[in-house]
């Protein structure tokens, strides 16, 4: 189920997920609307489902290979429709990041996936589809922060493919 919030920058949207299945589903339904320069930052506890949706995305982009996350390589590249760049900044400290050298991939020709996200805050631009990924009783609770009028439109795409509760 989904349900729609608003906060100081538009709407959120919060989607349950009882299974890893439906949160790879969700992950398809960003992919298929991903376009080159998107970038989605991922965070929530280790364990909770961001490999999964990144997965989802990756097959949304039309890539076959399967998606593991790069936490000893930081970060992965994987070719389909669009460059899918799945960065994984769990190893990484935050004073590390700027040396990185992510703006190439931030500002380039692909699609970013960032888990542990929070750590970049000060290098990300302010466009951007932040998404927290939380336990819940029955399974997980993803919360969608559209920043910027693009991510705005993802969500509003999104609402019309899963079922939303008031």
């Amino acid at each position: 189920m989904a349900k729609i919030d608003s906060f100081s920058e538009g709407k959120i949207l919060r989607i349950e997920s009882v299974s890893p299945q439906y949160t790879h589903f969700i992950g398809r339904i960003l992919g298929a609307q991903a376009e080159r320069g998107d970038i989605f930052c991922l965070e929530g506890e280790l364990g909770s489902g961001k490999t999964c949706l990144i997965g989802g995305i990756a097959e949304g982009l039309g890539i076959k290979e399967g998606v593991f996350s790069p936490s000893f390589i930081i970060i992965a590249l994987h070719k389909g429709r669009i460059p899918l760049f799945h960065i994984d900044l769990y190893r990484v400290e935050e004073e590390e990041i700027r040396e990185l050298g992510l703006e190439e991939y931030l500002y380039g020709e692909g699609v970013c996936a960032i888990e542990w996200a929070e750590k970049a805050k000060s290098i990300l631009p302010f466009s951007c589809l932040w998404i927290n990924i939380s336990y819940e009783h029955s399974g997980r609770l993803l919360t969608f922060y559209p920043k910027g009028q693009r991510y705005q439109e993802i969500l509003e795409e999104m609402k019309k493919i899963v079922s939303v509760r008031n």
